[in-house]
């Protein structure tokens, strides 16, 4: 029987010799060893060396970052057969919310798991193949086991066109004026992080329509047994989409549109650009207003506006259209609102515009 040997390094030895790495990453085929990675685990490795006797299973490092949880940290578990307890390496001493969420979607969060906080020896450890490797592998078995999360009809985006928002998150300046556009268009704007994981999932396995710009939040596609067939991704800068979009593509065989943007210095996105890969008209009002927001920004030498001077933008746009579009104004109000919930004519405003709204609304 073979003895293992796990170091707060990552290095794991079978019967004294060293194993290939079993956490790196692949970029443009050289492995990435993500040194600051490493360095947190070590800082959580603080214990005696133990050792375990019992057979386990190595699920590899807990990465407590979304992405990286569901991309590599389940990367092993297409080969567990559910008999023995899960190893994790790194993390915290247990499970996030949404880690608890995702295992109990497979129906593995009632099995036993150990989470090693020091340098340990297994009498019986089953260390297998990774079915992804970052940038460089996602095997088809692998992909099998993650897709089960099928097409809700009762789900709330069934067949209804979303917007990934990353408000909170980088993004481009102008995303706001995208989202409120879209939102005329019939679109749902939808923060990923007030959904459940399998709320989620549901969505990306329902919707009619799917869009937004490159974040963790579409890796969630990977657990879709179903997946929404227009989904189109725009990468947050101008070098390109994240290879793991494009790996995830390959294997998945979903022929979505992965778009390169093409950005100002202030990373200002186009209007023409988004819309045109979206396929809707945009009418001379949001035209004009994609303009006069892009040449308040690109004034003063081309000067960023600071957040204070975009909510006051916001403010005074949405006043400046409340007596041509009501509706399109509450929502740039309501977005200021949020990020200004104590201003006074923005809170006067809002009130001001539901009156009116309810006023017209047919009873």
């Amino acid at each position: 029987m073979s003895k293992y040997f796990i170091n707060n390094s990552c290095d794991i030895y079978k019967n004294g010799e060293l194993m290939p790495p079993s956490y790196t990453r692949i970029r443009d085929g050289k492995e990435d060893f993500i040194e600051k990675d490493i360095k947190a685990i070590q800082s959580r490795m603080t214990g005696e060396v133990k050792s375990i006797s019992e057979p386990c299973f190595y699920a590899g490092v807990k990465y407590d970052h979304f992405g990286h949880f569901l991309l590599e940290s389940l990367s092993r578990l297409y080969k567990y057969k559910g008999d023995k307890p899960i190893v994790w390496l790194g993390g915290g001493p247990q499970f996030t919310q949404y880690q608890k969420e995702i295992l109990s979607i497979f129906g593995l969060l009632e099995k036993k798991h150990i989470f090693l906080n020091s340098d340990t020896t297994f009498t019986d450890l089953e260390v297998i193949e990774r079915g992804y490797i970052i940038w460089d592998t996602f095997l088809k078995e692998h992909s099998k086991f993650l897709r089960v999360v099928k097409k809700n009809v009762e789900s709330p985006f069934f067949n209804k066109k979303i917007w990934i928002s990353r408000a909170g998150f980088k993004t481009f300046s102008n995303e706001w004026l995208i989202e409120c556009t879209l939102k005329n268009h019939g679109w749902l704007i939808i923060d990923p992080t007030l959904l459940s994981i399998q709320e989620q999932a549901e969505m990306f396995a329902s919707a009619k329509k799917i869009a937004g710009i490159e974040g963790s939040a579409f890796h969630t596609i990977i657990l879709c047994s179903d997946v929404c067939i227009d989904v189109t991704i725009f990468s947050r800068n101008s070098l390109g989409l994240n290879g793991n979009y494009l790996k995830i593509d390959e294997v998945m065989e979903t022929k979505h549109s992965l778009i390169t943007s093409v950005l100002d210095s202030s990373m200002i996105i186009n209007f023409d650009f988004i819309f045109k890969h979206l396929n809707i008209d945009l009418n001379l009002f949001e035209l004009n207003l994609q303009y006069e927001w892009k040449r308040s920004v690109s004034s003063e030498l081309g000067r960023k506006l600071s957040k204070h001077e975009v909510i006051d933008k916001l403010r005074e746009t949405a006043i400046s259209h409340e007596g041509s579009d009501i509706y399109f104004a509450l929502d740039l109000m309501q977005l200021a609102a949020k990020h200004r919930p104590d201003g006074v004519v923005i809170k006067s405003k809002v009130n001001q515009y539901q009156r009116e709204i309810k006023k017209i609304t047919p009873k």
